[in-house]
């Protein structure tokens, strides 16, 4: 799965073989700084411009 994030506040994720959108959620209307993934433990990392920082679930993008 391939998580990106092209447009302000979204994240999407798409099946690598396929290239279909899996999933897309929006955690906030703003423009993410920078992604960080833990592929082990299934969680990212979203850090905002407004320095807001959410945690989230890799597999259905839900803020944890």
């Amino acid at each position: 799965m391939i998580m990106s994030t092209n447009i302000p506040g979204a994240i999407m994720s798409f099946d690598v073989q396929t290239g279909a959108l899996v999933r897309s959620a929006v955690f906030q209307d703003t423009t993410i700084k920078s992604l960080v993934f833990s592929r082990d433990k299934g969680r990212g990392i979203a850090w905002y411009n407004n320095n807001v920082v959410v945690v989230f679930d890799t597999e259905t993008l839900d803020s944890i």
